[in-house]
């Protein structure tokens, strides 16, 4: 197949976009790929799309307007045994050592929290042919999890309104 940008060199990448129930399909060649600003990295280095995600990134728009919390209390967090400072993290995206893990704890979670819409956990997508009953187990596995997080954190209002819905979907 032959670049539909330049019609000369052979085209290496395929891009497939659908918009508005409407696919339409682009094959470049790489150095129109390139003008187009087109990233055609075979593989990016994980402190670089950490860095996009997270907004720190000069080089690049931050992704769903996710930036790392900035709290004073979490500046002056500093690991004893690789000297990672919060300030720092924020700067590259890198942790220094696994104990940074624990001392950085509270600001992660945090973090992981507005990566994933509220949650701690990655929940995936589901397939739009799936079933309604695997939409429904799905669901239901989900508001399970936020029931034994809102008993955990004594909110028994939440945890209450979370047991109604759970009590409707399996009647359903």
């Amino acid at each position: 197949m032959i670049c539909q940008r330049c019609n000369n060199n052979p085209a290496t990448v395929h891009l497939t976009e659908i918009v508005a129930n409407e696919k339409r399909e682009i094959h470049l060649c790489h150095q129109c790929a390139q003008t187009e600003g087109i990233n055609i990295d075979g593989q990016i280095p994980i402190n670089k799309i950490l860095s996009s995600l997270l907004g720190t990134d000069k080089n690049s728009k931050s992704l769903h307007g996710v930036n790392i919390p900035d709290n004073a209390n979490y500046n002056s967090l500093s690991c004893p045994v690789c000297s990672m400072t919060w300030k720092k993290y924020k700067e590259t995206a890198l942790l220094g050592c696994s104990d940074d893990y624990e001392i950085f704890a509270k600001p992660l979670e945090e973090l992981v929290k507005k990566v994933h819409s509220g949650s701690l956990c990655h929940k995936g997508k589901v397939p739009s042919k799936a079933s309604h009953d695997t939409k429904s187990h799905i669901e239901l596995l989900n508001l399970k999890a936020l029931l034994k997080n809102a008993v955990k954190k004594e909110d028994y209002e939440t945890a209450a309104q979370l047991r109604d819905k759970i009590k409707g979907l399996k009647w359903n």
